[in-house]
């Protein structure tokens, strides 16, 4: 439905939401450096819960959390790019190499 979007509101939803979000994500990814996660609470017949090593951390698991973010606004502008023009992504896009740099540089 993003092609009945206007441009105005397509500068909204970039800048306003989803860049706004995945700056909240870089920012408690930061926060939770060295925190162990918490462990979810047993729910399972068996009695015991494990938790895959690769995501025992806090810090791990919004790692994974702002790569799912990235991917799904790159996947918005590349989708919807043509519909507003490129030239009106070019500020997002810039945004979102910034977001990845300071994600990646902290």
């Amino acid at each position: 439905h993003g092609k009945d979007f206007g441009l105005q509101l397509w500068q909204k939803i970039l800048s306003q939401i989803l860049l706004v979000v995945l700056d909240e994500v870089v920012q408690h990814r930061a926060g939770a450096a060295g925190d162990e996660a918490e462990k979810p609470e047993d729910t399972s017949a068996a009695g015991t819960l494990m938790m895959h090593h690769s995501r025992n951390t806090a810090e791990k698991q919004w790692d994974e959390t702002l790569v799912l973010g990235m991917e799904g606004l790159a996947r918005i502008l590349a989708r919807h790019c043509e519909t507003v023009g490129l030239a009106e992504y070019s500020p997002a896009a810039q945004q979102l190499c910034l977001v990845v740099f300071h994600a990646f540089s902290s």
